[in-house]
Order: structure tokens, then sequence, then C-alpha cells
């Protein structure tokens, strides 16, 4: 006999251990999860869709990555579609399931003990997030990278804004020093990229809210290379509005700011930074200076350190 699309089924309880789930839930990746959840245990994608309530257009949009998810109510109705188990709930940000209150208990209730229990479970999320989550969240960020410079930014744009969103969220329960900085990195890596896509797409003002959270994440990493980078892209919005001297001002505060503590190739994306800003400013020797500078540093080669938000080399010095 044919399975109904609209008959119940049970997710045996090993699926909620395994680490690419982990990862899914930890990343919000719905998308990710329901392609996890058909290959485990081989519901179609229609009988997941009516569990979780979500029409199989959408479905589909989902696990193709065209469409995001980000509203709470509906990674609520998620959870509670597919049954999922409290430390699952947990992984995935949210509160898990309690047993209904008798009514002595309700009147004796704090009218706001609901967002009491919600803070509670989400500082208790953030407990879960260790070096496994947040290499996996760091991945995450470079495959977007990764597709962002083969796809173009309209390809991924929801899914890094809701990267964005998540690891905030986990930045912002977070109460262990090691682990906040961890995070503070990801974001910042995470915001720089797409307030660069903002800037691409002439979105100045998202641009600018993006630099500024990733030069904000970035000093609380204490990584002045990204801070550095951050800043320095911030100063082509204020370029692109056609404010070259300030443009200027804040490059040259970034690399006040980090150059002791940055490698030569960050020292020669600045230098070319100030040098391309120069010229926009009809600074003709400032701009001469700043580029020998940055050929200058280039020479010393490629970072030991990880950079994978930088592209810079003699060629583009040359050009």
């Amino acid at each position: 006999m044919r399975t109904s699309a609209f008959e119940p089924f049970d997710i045996p309880p090993e699926f909620w251990e395994h680490p690419s789930v982990a990862r899914a839930l930890a990343e919000r990746d719905m998308g990710v999860l329901f392609d996890l959840l058909h290959q485990y245990t081989g519901v179609s994608q229609t009988r997941i869709g009516v569990a979780v309530g979500i029409g199989q257009g959408r479905m589909s949009e989902v696990v193709r990555h065209i469409r995001a998810i980000k509203e709470t109510q509906v990674f609520e109705r998620i959870a509670d579609g597919l049954k999922m188990p409290g430390h699952a709930r947990i992984m995935m940000g949210l509160a898990t399931q309690q047993a209904s209150a008798s009514p002595s208990q309700a009147k004796r209730s704090s009218p706001r003990s609901g967002q009491h229990t919600e803070l509670l479970y989400r500082i208790s999320a953030s407990r879960h997030v260790d070096a496994e989550v947040i290499a996996a969240l760091h991945n995450e960020t470079n495959s977007i990278r990764l597709l962002d410079r083969r796809l173009g930014a309209p390809a991924v744009s929801a899914k890094l804004h809701a990267h964005i969103d998540h690891v905030d969220t986990c930045l912002r329960y977070s109460m262990r020093p090691g682990q906040r900085q961890a995070l503070a990195s990801v974001l910042a890596e995470a915001s720089s990229l797409a307030g660069w896509q903002a800037i691409d797409a002439g979105k100045l003002p998202a641009a600018w809210e993006h630099y500024e959270r990733a030069t904000g994440a970035a000093r609380e990493a204490d990584d002045k290379s990204l801070l550095a980078y951050a800043a320095g892209e911030q100063a082509y919005v204020l370029a692109d509005l056609g404010e070259n001297e300030d443009a200027l001002a804040v490059i040259r505060a970034a690399h006040d700011e980090t150059r002791a503590a940055i490698p030569h190739q960050i020292k020669a994306w600045l230098y070319a930074a100030e040098g391309e800003l120069a010229a926009a400013a009809d600074q003709e020797s400032a701009c001469r200076r700043a580029l020998d500078l940055a050929a200058r540093e280039i020479e010393y080669g490629p970072s030991d350190e990880d950079l994978p938000y930088l592209a810079l080399n003699p060629v583009h010095i040359s050009r």
C-alpha cells in the first residue's frame, strides 16, 4: 500500500546525534537538515513539508538554498513538526518544550516567566557552541565566499544574511571569553563579505551597517588583520558617497591603529587602497607614495596567517 503524504513518520533518535545534523542545527540550515532527513530516513520532501507546515514549492527552494528560513516561529514549527528532542532544539537556539503547568502554578507564574525561560535556554544553547561548531561556522563563511565568487552575490545573499543572524545570536548569548572571540572573528568575516556585496549592489547604507558590525566584532575578536580589512573596506563606502577626504582619513587611521600587529600582506592591501583613494581625491604624490609602499610590502610574499578574505599579489599592485 502506498504511503500517504499526510501520514506521520518517526525519526530514529540516532539521527539527531549525527555530526552533520548537529552542524545543520547549529547553523540553522534547514535546507541541509531536510536533505539529511531524506537521505537517512527515506522520507520524501512532501511528507517533511506536510509535517512542518511548509508548502512543496518553498520546501524545494529551501533545500536548494534559493530561499532561507529566518523567522523564529517557523523554526519553532519545524522543531515541533519533527518532534525534535530537547538537545536538538537547544542546538538550534530554541527552548525545549515544557510540560503544561497546573492552573494553580499558572496563577503563581510571573507574566515575564516565558521571557526568562527563553533567555535561559538561549544562554544554555550557547554552551553547545564548541570548537567544532565554530569551525563549521567558519567553513560556512568560506563556502558562501566561494559561491559568491563563482555564482555572484544574488545567489548567496539570503544564505549569508541568515548565517550572519545566527552567528550574531550565538555571540550575544555566549559567556565564555575564548568562545566569544572565536565567534566574533566569524561574524567580522561574514559581515565584511556582506558589506562588499552591498557596495557592489549600490546599497551604501546597508554596507555601512555591515562594516560597523564587522569592525566592532573584529575588535572583540582582537584580530587586527580583520579590523584593518573591515575598516579599509568601510572607507570605500565613503568614497562611493563622494567623501574622498574622509575615506582617506579612515584608511590612514586604520593603518595607524593596526600597523604594528598586521602582516605585510594586509599592510600592502591598506597602502594599495590608500593609493586608490588618494587618486580619487586628486592627490597624485600621496597616491604614488602609497603604491610604492604597497609594492614594497607585497615583496615579502604571502602571509603565514589564513587570510581567505584577501586577494592581493604583485599583479594587482601593478594594475
